[in-house]
């Protein structure tokens, strides 16, 4: 069998969802182009008898057994055992549609890139979805030095690109240059395995189809209100200092775009805090992160080039935080989200009265 793609699916402990996400794979119209490689990575639960399951009833699923060491590793040893092409990533809580492959393929094939990328369904917390995409010229591929400037320069400050689950990666690119996933991070290894990969491809194709179904997951590492969230941000902001060095961009560039989305991170950590916890939990995670000594310096650095571009009720809470104001903090989040339920309401009204 010729193997074009190869998909790598971390597995842990995630047996209410892993069927359906297997079984998405097998649905894909060119499933006998590809291969899947599950790597179940230390499971307590039922999930390493699923992966056995679907290695036994389908000779291009693979399974490797490991003992838990994280996504990173758990994706480091599918790339390893990989002989696609291509190489591919799902988590194993999400699923993939019929056409996602070949329309990657596809791409690939015409324009010749090393890299290959469609937009994805991202599922609110609400129940609700939202198409989401990263194509900044709008165009269909990009050569050269098109990457760095059309791709490169925007990822600084666009996290739309960050994840490698609606994108196709040359196998070889992956192992001409030893990209791997770096082990032992809480957050932005996609980030880094991306802009680690872009620095020896030659070429990015893009194509509109939604061929990724994202999850949202309760207990997921973005979705849960961390006391080193800041912290988190900060050794990412200066993982990205150095990640975008290689590209040959002005320090000076790098800093700013970095140091902005830095800041918008932040801000979204008061939003993050407030929806995952109540009370003087919430409180103190919002002391914790307004009086952090490691971000205030460069926040104050990077105050008013971000004040420029966020909205008015980000704007406020900024202005709050410069003021270590955790109480205004509060009450603007508050407010914000009453305005919006109301908002919400007299919506739900009009359309209800149109309709008599």
């Amino acid at each position: 069998m010729s193997v074009r793609v190869s998909v790598v699916v971390p597995v842990y402990n995630a047996e209410k969802y892993l069927k359906e996400c297997f079984d998405s794979l097998v649905g894909v119209v060119n499933f006998n182009d590809i291969e899947v490689v599950a790597v179940d990575d230390g499971s307590v639960d039922g999930s390493a008898a699923i992966c056995d399951d679907y290695a036994g009833r389908y000779k291009n699923f693979r399974v490797i057994h490991q003992p838990n060491g994280g996504v990173s590793a758990a994706r480091n040893a599918g790339i390893e055992a990989a002989v696609g092409e291509f190489i591919g990533f799902s988590d194993a809580d999400d699923y993939v549609y019929p056409e996602i492959y070949k329309t990657l393929l596809d791409s690939a094939d015409e324009y010749k890139t090393d890299l290959a990328v469609c937009c994805f369904i991202k599922e609110l917390k609400d129940g609700g979805t939202q198409m989401c995409g990263f194509n900044p010229g709008n165009k269909p591929f990009y050569s050269g030095d098109e990457v760095i400037r059309e791709i490169v320069y925007k990822a600084m400050t666009d996290s739309r690109f960050n994840s490698v689950y609606n994108k196709l990666f040359s196998r070889e690119i992956i192992m001409k240059n030893n990209v791997r996933f770096p082990r032992g991070k809480k957050y932005g290894e996609d980030r880094d395995f991306i802009l680690s990969f872009l620095s020896g491809a030659e070429g990015v194709s893009f194509s509109n189809y939604a061929g990724y179904f994202y999850r949202y997951v309760e207990s997921g590492a973005i979705n849960r209100a961390r006391n080193d969230y800041v912290e988190t941000l900060l050794a990412q902001y200066y993982a990205d200092l150095r990640s975008f060095s290689v590209f040959n961009i002005e320090k000076s560039v790098i800093e700013e775009n970095c140091g902005v989305s830095l800041i918008k991170g932040y801000i979204s950590a008061f939003w993050i805090a407030d929806e995952r916890s109540k009370g003087k939990e919430k409180i103190n995670l919002f002391r914790s992160a307004a009086d952090n000594a490691g971000i205030r310096d460069l926040f104050e650095k990077w105050y008013d080039k971000t004040f420029e571009s966020e909205l008015p009720y980000n704007r406020k809470i900024m202005a709050a935080v410069l003021d270590r104001n955790v109480s205004a903090i509060n009450r603007i989040i508050q407010f914000h989200k009453l305005s919006e339920r109301i908002k919400t309401t007299l919506r739900k009204f009009v359309r209800r009265s149109g309709k008599n």
